[in-house]
């Protein structure tokens, strides 16, 4: 019994230790709720950036000032975008000009130094009449080129429809009658069909085959085979 009394007296003369209380629990919130609460917060405003090129006057930022600026710029490149398409043309033009120019000269030069202009829709070595003036001139320019001896120009009516003959659009360069006569048909196809900017011309009919800009060499299969001359019609 005593000695239970010394143990109590003992643990009663010992300091005292209280043990610390656990903190208390943060609530827990999303980061959906931080960032709704937060966002008026000074310091969390968004920021504006100015794209190159422009400078926005209005604050708050007001989009409209975007596209109002982006419209003006567009406008300005779609004028400057037309002015060099309209300097260009306008070169080609002048060159054009330039090519027919030159191309008049060489035709005067080959016939002896004639004008091309003094014939008036008729051939003065092939006595052809009633026949435009490109197409006269196309005849004394080829014919003498190649030494053909018959030229077939204007007749009242064609072979087939719509011929170009009855309107003095065509010329048939006959080869039964020269040396050589089909490979000088041929060159003098191909001769005509390389420069045919130059001298308006429709089409060529020559050994079975036509010609034209848009098509190209294809099969003919019209009445005449035309292998004895070569065909030449014109635009003018």
């Amino acid at each position: 019994m005593a000695i239970i009394d010394d143990i109590l007296r003992q643990a009663q003369n010992q300091p005292q230790t209280q043990l610390p209380l656990p903190a208390p629990e943060q609530p827990r919130t999303s980061w959906v709720s931080d960032l709704i609460s937060n966002h008026q917060q000074a310091g969390t405003e968004r920021l504006k950036r100015n794209p190159v090129g422009f400078e926005f006057k209005r604050d708050p930022f007001d989009p409209s000032s975007y596209y109002t600026q982006l419209k003006m710029l567009q406008g300005i490149s779609s004028t400057a975008t037309g002015t060099a398409l309209q300097e260009a043309a306008n070169r080609d033009a002048a060159a054009r000009a330039a090519a027919s120019k030159q191309d008049s000269s060489s035709v005067g030069a080959a016939l002896g130094g004639i004008a091309a202009d003094v014939f008036n829709g008729s051939s003065r070595k092939y006595g052809l009449k009633r026949v435009s003036s490109n197409t006269a001139r196309a005849a004394d320019y080829w014919g003498s080129k190649y030494g053909i001896k018959n030229i077939g120009g204007y007749a009242s009516h064609g072979s087939v429809p719509g011929s170009d003959h009855p309107k003095g659009l065509a010329l048939d360069f006959m080869i039964n009658n020269v040396k050589n006569g089909s490979s000088r048909g041929t060159a003098l196809a191909n001769d005509v069909i390389k420069n045919y900017k130059a001298w308006n011309v429709k089409y060529v009919i020559w050994n079975r085959y036509i010609w034209s800009p848009s098509g190209g060499w294809h099969k003919y299969n019209g009445p005449s085979p035309h292998t004895d001359h070569v065909h030449v019609s014109f635009n003018k």
